[in-house]
Protein backbone atom coordinates (compact mmCIF):
# COMPACT_ATOMS: atom_id res chain seq x y z
CA UNK A 1 0.00 0.00 0.00
CA UNK A 2 1.21 3.49 -0.80
CA UNK A 3 2.25 5.76 2.05
CA UNK A 4 0.01 8.78 2.53
CA UNK A 5 1.62 12.19 2.82
CA UNK A 6 0.32 13.59 6.10
CA UNK A 7 1.36 17.18 5.41
CA UNK A 8 -1.82 18.95 4.27
CA UNK A 9 -0.11 22.22 3.44
CA UNK A 10 -0.43 23.13 -0.22
CA UNK A 11 -2.76 20.19 -0.79
CA UNK A 12 -5.36 20.95 -3.44
CA UNK A 13 -9.01 20.14 -2.69
CA UNK A 14 -11.52 20.01 -5.54
CA UNK A 15 -15.25 19.52 -5.00
CA UNK A 16 -17.46 17.60 -7.42
CA UNK A 17 -21.16 18.41 -7.54
CA UNK A 18 -23.39 16.12 -9.59
CA UNK A 19 -26.63 17.77 -10.71
CA UNK A 20 -29.83 16.46 -12.26
CA UNK A 21 -32.76 18.86 -12.71
CA UNK A 22 -31.77 20.79 -9.58
CA UNK A 23 -33.58 23.60 -7.81
CA UNK A 24 -31.46 26.62 -8.76
CA UNK A 25 -32.05 28.42 -5.47
CA UNK A 26 -30.84 25.44 -3.45
CA UNK A 27 -27.95 24.83 -5.84
CA UNK A 28 -26.73 28.44 -5.65
CA UNK A 29 -26.81 28.13 -1.86
CA UNK A 30 -24.41 25.19 -2.21
CA UNK A 31 -22.20 27.10 -4.67
CA UNK A 32 -21.89 29.99 -2.22
CA UNK A 33 -20.84 27.63 0.56
CA UNK A 34 -18.32 25.51 -1.31
CA UNK A 35 -16.72 28.27 -3.42
CA UNK A 36 -14.87 29.58 -0.36
CA UNK A 37 -13.91 26.15 1.01
CA UNK A 38 -12.46 24.28 -1.98
CA UNK A 39 -9.75 25.37 -4.39
CA UNK A 40 -12.05 24.61 -7.30
CA UNK A 41 -15.42 22.96 -7.77
CA UNK A 42 -16.66 21.01 -10.75
CA UNK A 43 -20.31 20.74 -11.68
CA UNK A 44 -21.12 17.59 -13.63
CA UNK A 45 -24.63 17.93 -15.00
CA UNK A 46 -26.37 14.67 -15.86
CA UNK A 47 -28.47 15.89 -18.78
CA UNK A 48 -30.73 18.26 -16.83
CA UNK A 49 -33.60 20.05 -18.52
CA UNK A 50 -32.29 23.26 -16.91
CA UNK A 51 -28.61 22.64 -17.71
CA UNK A 52 -28.16 26.07 -19.30
CA UNK A 53 -29.43 27.79 -16.17
CA UNK A 54 -27.07 25.66 -14.05
CA UNK A 55 -24.18 26.67 -16.33
CA UNK A 56 -25.09 30.36 -16.15
CA UNK A 57 -25.27 30.21 -12.35
CA UNK A 58 -21.94 28.41 -12.02
CA UNK A 59 -20.13 30.77 -14.42
CA UNK A 60 -20.44 33.53 -11.80
CA UNK A 61 -17.77 31.75 -9.72
CA UNK A 62 -14.18 32.08 -10.93
CA UNK A 63 -13.13 28.73 -9.41
CA UNK A 64 -15.92 26.66 -11.02
CA UNK A 65 -15.92 24.32 -13.99
CA UNK A 66 -19.15 23.23 -15.68
CA UNK A 67 -19.42 19.95 -17.59
CA UNK A 68 -22.64 19.13 -19.40
CA UNK A 69 -23.23 15.42 -20.04
CA UNK A 70 -25.73 14.77 -22.85
CA UNK A 71 -27.63 12.13 -20.88
CA UNK A 72 -28.02 10.75 -17.38
CA UNK A 73 -25.63 7.82 -17.02
CA UNK A 74 -25.88 7.77 -13.25
CA UNK A 75 -24.06 9.37 -10.36
CA UNK A 76 -21.08 6.97 -10.53
CA UNK A 77 -20.35 7.83 -14.18
CA UNK A 78 -20.65 11.56 -13.45
CA UNK A 79 -18.40 11.33 -10.40
CA UNK A 80 -15.76 9.45 -12.38
CA UNK A 81 -15.75 12.23 -14.99
CA UNK A 82 -15.14 14.67 -12.15
CA UNK A 83 -12.42 12.54 -10.53
CA UNK A 84 -10.43 12.41 -13.77
CA UNK A 85 -10.65 16.17 -14.23
CA UNK A 86 -9.66 16.73 -10.60
CA UNK A 87 -6.66 14.42 -10.97
CA UNK A 88 -5.54 16.25 -14.12
CA UNK A 89 -5.63 19.49 -12.11
CA UNK A 90 -3.43 18.08 -9.36
CA UNK A 91 -6.05 17.47 -6.68
CA UNK A 92 -4.88 15.71 -3.52
CA UNK A 93 -8.40 15.31 -2.15
CA UNK A 94 -11.81 15.30 -3.80
CA UNK A 95 -15.08 16.23 -2.11
CA UNK A 96 -18.28 14.68 -3.48
CA UNK A 97 -21.53 16.59 -3.03
CA UNK A 98 -25.22 16.18 -3.87
CA UNK A 99 -27.03 19.16 -5.34
CA UNK A 100 -29.26 19.70 -2.29
CA UNK A 101 -26.67 19.49 0.49
CA UNK A 102 -25.28 22.42 2.50
CA UNK A 103 -21.83 22.12 4.13
CA UNK A 104 -21.15 23.99 7.35
CA UNK A 105 -18.72 26.90 7.12
CA UNK A 106 -15.53 25.02 8.04
CA UNK A 107 -16.56 21.54 6.98
CA UNK A 108 -13.91 20.99 4.31
CA UNK A 109 -10.96 22.06 6.46
CA UNK A 110 -12.30 20.01 9.38
CA UNK A 111 -12.53 16.93 7.17
CA UNK A 112 -9.11 17.51 5.62
CA UNK A 113 -7.48 17.81 9.05
CA UNK A 114 -8.34 14.17 9.78
CA UNK A 115 -5.95 12.99 7.07
CA UNK A 116 -3.14 14.63 9.04
CA UNK A 117 -3.71 12.45 12.12
CA UNK A 118 -1.36 9.52 12.88
CA UNK A 119 -2.41 6.28 11.25
CA UNK A 120 -4.32 3.79 13.37
CA UNK A 121 -2.86 0.28 13.12
CA UNK A 122 -0.76 1.54 10.17
CA UNK A 123 -3.96 1.96 8.13
CA UNK A 124 -4.27 5.22 6.17
CA UNK A 125 -7.63 6.93 5.70
CA UNK A 126 -9.29 6.70 2.30
CA UNK A 127 -12.34 8.86 3.03
CA UNK A 128 -13.77 11.01 5.79
CA UNK A 129 -17.27 12.38 6.06
CA UNK A 130 -19.24 14.77 8.30
CA UNK A 131 -22.20 14.10 10.51
CA UNK A 132 -25.33 14.66 8.42
CA UNK A 133 -28.29 16.63 9.75
CA UNK A 134 -31.75 16.36 8.28
CA UNK A 135 -32.54 19.83 6.98
CA UNK A 136 -36.19 19.61 7.99
CA UNK A 137 -35.93 18.14 11.49
CA UNK A 138 -32.33 19.22 12.33
CA UNK A 139 -31.78 15.74 13.76
CA UNK A 140 -28.50 13.95 13.27
CA UNK A 141 -28.84 11.11 10.78
CA UNK A 142 -27.52 7.76 12.04
CA UNK A 143 -24.25 6.21 10.96
CA UNK A 144 -24.09 2.51 10.20
CA UNK A 145 -21.59 -0.18 11.04
CA UNK A 146 -21.57 -3.97 10.80
CA UNK A 147 -20.46 -6.20 13.65
CA UNK A 148 -20.93 -9.93 13.84
CA UNK A 149 -22.82 -9.84 10.57
CA UNK A 150 -25.42 -7.43 11.95
CA UNK A 151 -26.11 -3.86 10.90
CA UNK A 152 -25.76 -1.43 13.79
CA UNK A 153 -27.10 2.13 13.97
CA UNK A 154 -24.81 4.70 15.60
CA UNK A 155 -26.35 7.97 16.72
CA UNK A 156 -23.43 10.43 16.79
CA UNK A 157 -23.07 12.64 19.86
CA UNK A 158 -20.62 15.27 21.04
CA UNK A 159 -18.84 12.58 23.04
CA UNK A 160 -17.67 11.00 19.80
CA UNK A 161 -14.66 12.31 17.90
CA UNK A 162 -13.78 10.02 15.00
CA UNK A 163 -15.77 6.89 14.25
CA UNK A 164 -14.55 4.07 12.01
CA UNK A 165 -17.26 2.88 9.65
CA UNK A 166 -17.81 0.44 6.82
CA UNK A 167 -19.14 3.14 4.52
CA UNK A 168 -20.16 6.78 4.21
CA UNK A 169 -22.92 8.49 2.24
CA UNK A 170 -21.28 10.02 -0.83
CA UNK A 171 -22.48 13.60 -0.29
CA UNK A 172 -20.02 15.46 1.90
CA UNK A 173 -17.33 12.78 1.72
CA UNK A 174 -13.72 13.85 1.21
CA UNK A 175 -11.70 11.20 -0.63
CA UNK A 176 -7.96 10.77 -0.95
CA UNK A 177 -6.78 10.91 -4.55
CA UNK A 178 -4.09 8.36 -3.68
CA UNK A 179 -6.80 5.96 -2.54
CA UNK A 180 -8.82 6.58 -5.71
CA UNK A 181 -5.78 5.74 -7.81
CA UNK A 182 -5.02 2.56 -5.88
CA UNK A 183 -8.55 1.28 -5.20
CA UNK A 184 -10.12 2.43 -8.47
CA UNK A 185 -13.07 4.70 -9.20
CA UNK A 186 -16.79 4.19 -8.74
CA UNK A 187 -18.59 1.23 -10.32
CA UNK A 188 -20.67 2.85 -13.05
CA UNK A 189 -22.97 -0.15 -13.52
CA UNK A 190 -24.45 0.52 -10.06
CA UNK A 191 -25.83 3.81 -11.48
CA UNK A 192 -27.02 5.33 -8.17
CA UNK A 193 -27.75 2.76 -5.43
CA UNK A 194 -24.82 1.31 -3.45
CA UNK A 195 -22.21 3.37 -5.35
CA UNK A 196 -20.77 4.90 -2.17
CA UNK A 197 -21.18 1.69 -0.16
CA UNK A 198 -19.31 -0.46 -2.67
CA UNK A 199 -16.37 1.95 -3.00
CA UNK A 200 -15.94 2.28 0.76
CA UNK A 201 -16.06 -1.48 1.30
CA UNK A 202 -13.56 -1.95 -1.53
CA UNK A 203 -11.21 0.61 0.01
CA UNK A 204 -11.44 -1.22 3.34
CA UNK A 205 -10.49 -4.46 1.58
CA UNK A 206 -7.29 -2.66 0.51
CA UNK A 207 -6.51 -1.85 4.13
CA UNK A 208 -7.81 1.72 4.24
CA UNK A 209 -10.00 3.27 6.92
CA UNK A 210 -13.35 4.97 6.34
CA UNK A 211 -14.16 7.46 9.11
CA UNK A 212 -16.67 10.09 10.18
CA UNK A 213 -15.54 13.31 11.84
CA UNK A 214 -18.14 14.07 14.49
CA UNK A 215 -16.79 17.59 14.97
CA UNK A 216 -18.31 18.84 11.72
CA UNK A 217 -21.77 18.67 10.16
CA UNK A 218 -23.57 19.10 6.87
CA UNK A 219 -27.23 19.77 6.16
CA UNK A 220 -28.70 17.02 4.02
CA UNK A 221 -32.18 16.66 2.58
CA UNK A 222 -33.98 13.34 2.89
CA UNK A 223 -36.51 14.47 0.29
CA UNK A 224 -40.06 15.74 0.48
CA UNK A 225 -41.71 12.35 1.00
CA UNK A 226 -40.91 10.19 4.01
CA UNK A 227 -42.56 8.25 6.76
CA UNK A 228 -41.73 7.71 10.40
CA UNK A 229 -41.90 4.24 11.89
CA UNK A 230 -40.99 4.34 15.56
CA UNK A 231 -37.63 6.14 15.80
CA UNK A 232 -36.86 5.55 12.11
CA UNK A 233 -37.35 8.19 9.41
CA UNK A 234 -37.63 6.43 6.05
CA UNK A 235 -37.25 8.48 2.84
CA UNK A 236 -39.59 7.44 0.06
CA UNK A 237 -38.29 7.24 -3.49
CA UNK A 238 -39.72 6.67 -6.94
CA UNK A 239 -40.37 3.18 -8.35
CA UNK A 240 -37.31 3.70 -10.59
CA UNK A 241 -35.11 4.27 -7.55
CA UNK A 242 -36.51 1.09 -6.01
CA UNK A 243 -35.56 -0.72 -9.23
CA UNK A 244 -31.94 0.36 -8.85
CA UNK A 245 -31.95 -0.46 -5.13
CA UNK A 246 -32.84 -4.08 -5.82
CA UNK A 247 -30.72 -4.41 -8.95
CA UNK A 248 -27.60 -3.04 -7.25
CA UNK A 249 -28.28 -5.02 -4.08
CA UNK A 250 -28.25 -8.29 -6.00
CA UNK A 251 -25.14 -7.19 -7.91
CA UNK A 252 -23.33 -6.51 -4.63
CA UNK A 253 -23.83 -10.13 -3.63
CA UNK A 254 -21.56 -11.13 -6.54
CA UNK A 255 -18.53 -9.07 -5.46
CA UNK A 256 -15.85 -11.23 -3.91
CA UNK A 257 -14.15 -8.46 -1.91
CA UNK A 258 -17.27 -8.16 0.27
CA UNK A 259 -17.28 -10.39 3.33
CA UNK A 260 -19.83 -13.16 3.81
CA UNK A 261 -21.16 -11.58 7.05
CA UNK A 262 -21.74 -8.28 5.24
CA UNK A 263 -23.50 -10.00 2.34
CA UNK A 264 -25.73 -11.94 4.74
CA UNK A 265 -26.64 -8.75 6.59
CA UNK A 266 -27.40 -6.93 3.36
CA UNK A 267 -29.57 -9.77 2.07
CA UNK A 268 -31.68 -9.37 5.19
CA UNK A 269 -31.81 -5.60 4.63
CA UNK A 270 -32.88 -6.08 1.01
CA UNK A 271 -35.67 -8.41 2.08
CA UNK A 272 -36.90 -5.91 4.66
CA UNK A 273 -36.80 -3.12 2.08
CA UNK A 274 -38.68 -5.24 -0.45
CA UNK A 275 -41.45 -5.99 2.04
CA UNK A 276 -41.61 -2.44 3.41
CA UNK A 277 -41.73 -0.62 0.07
CA UNK A 278 -44.15 -3.17 -1.36
CA UNK A 279 -46.57 -2.44 1.49
CA UNK A 280 -46.02 1.33 1.31
CA UNK A 281 -46.74 1.24 -2.42
CA UNK A 282 -50.17 -0.34 -2.02
CA UNK A 283 -52.73 -0.12 -3.48
CA UNK A 284 -50.61 0.82 -6.51
CA UNK A 285 -48.33 -2.10 -7.54
CA UNK A 286 -45.70 0.14 -9.17
CA UNK A 287 -43.09 -0.20 -6.41
CA UNK A 288 -43.55 -3.97 -6.19
CA UNK A 289 -43.25 -4.40 -9.97
CA UNK A 290 -40.19 -2.14 -10.19
CA UNK A 291 -38.43 -4.01 -7.40
CA UNK A 292 -39.20 -7.37 -9.04
CA UNK A 293 -37.72 -6.08 -12.28
CA UNK A 294 -34.72 -4.83 -10.37
CA UNK A 295 -34.13 -8.24 -8.79
CA UNK A 296 -34.37 -9.91 -12.20
CA UNK A 297 -31.96 -7.40 -13.76
CA UNK A 298 -29.51 -7.82 -10.87
CA UNK A 299 -29.35 -11.61 -11.32
CA UNK A 300 -28.63 -11.15 -15.04
CA UNK A 301 -25.82 -8.60 -14.58
CA UNK A 302 -22.22 -9.71 -14.99
CA UNK A 303 -19.47 -8.23 -12.86
CA UNK A 304 -17.50 -5.59 -14.77
CA UNK A 305 -13.95 -4.36 -14.30
CA UNK A 306 -13.36 -1.37 -12.05
CA UNK A 307 -12.84 2.00 -13.78
CA UNK A 308 -9.51 3.72 -13.13
CA UNK A 309 -8.21 7.26 -13.39
CA UNK A 310 -6.51 6.35 -16.66
CA UNK A 311 -9.61 4.93 -18.42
Amino acid sequence: MKNQNNNLKNKKIIAIIVTYNPSLDILIRLFNSIATQANNFIIIDNGSANAEQVKTSSNKYLNSIFINLPENKGIAFAQNVGFRIAESQGASYVLTLDQDSLPSSKMVSNLASIFDLPHKNNAPIAAVGPILKDENTQLHLPLFSYKGGKKQRIIPTHSHSIIDLEFLVSSGTLLSMEALKEVGLMREELFISYVDVEWCLRARSYGYRIVANCATTMQHSLGDHRIKIGHLIIPLHSPLRHFYLMRSGIYMQKLLHLSQPWRRADRRQLLRSFILFSLIGLPSPKEFISMCRGLHAGFKMKVKSIPTIEN
